[in-house]
């Protein structure tokens, strides 16, 4: 929006650099439940939404 400053307007995540992401544990889900979430991730993928992430 014009005449505004982007100060005010832009959302920033204070996060403090120093610390290691903690990974979630991994859920449980319904066997129908995984099957809807796999084809929403599918195409969440597909759009270039999101992208795969490996852990070494």
């Amino acid at each position: 929006m014009p005449g505004i400053d982007p100060q005010i307007i832009c959302y920033r995540l204070h996060v403090n650099p120093a610390i290691k992401p903690v990974a979630q544990k991994r859920r449980n889900f319904a066997p129908e439940r995984v099957a809807i979430i796999e084809v929403e991730i599918d195409k969440l993928l597909a759009a270039s939404f999101i992208e795969e992430v490996s852990y070494a």
